[in-house]
């Protein structure tokens, strides 16, 4: 997004063209842990945290062994939090991937490694 900015600046100075103050910032989220590698226990808690721009609230989902189904921890959480205790459930065993995913907009997600 920074280059692009740029890119559009350096094109307005040029052309002589007129800076938009209002250009519309990209929404976008990231899981920051858990985020790969992690020996989830079941009944323990873990913290799910995350960074964001532009979104105000977010669901969370987990997967096990790469399914299809996206199975709900908790929707509509706000992004000023910053951080999820998730109790995790009793579990199949398996590897398990956490998905955070924008409650406006399910294009912008993150999912762990």
């Amino acid at each position: 997004m920074l280059i692009s900015s740029i890119k559009y600046l350096i094109f307005m100075v040029m052309f002589g063209g007129a800076i938009n103050h209002n250009i519309a910032q990209v929404a976008s989220i990231k899981l920051i842990s858990p985020n790969g590698g992690e020996q989830l226990k079941i009944g323990q808690r873990y913290g799910i945290s995350w960074i964001s721009n532009n979104i105000k609230h977010f669901d969370i989902y987990y997967n096990i062994n790469g399914d299809q189904e996206w199975i709900e921890i908790k929707k509509n959480i706000s992004t000023d939090l910053g951080i999820y205790s998730w109790k995790v459930p009793q579990l199949p065993l398996g590897k398990i991937k956490i998905k955070i995913e924008s409650s406006a907009d399910s294009l912008v997600y993150d999912i762990s490694d």
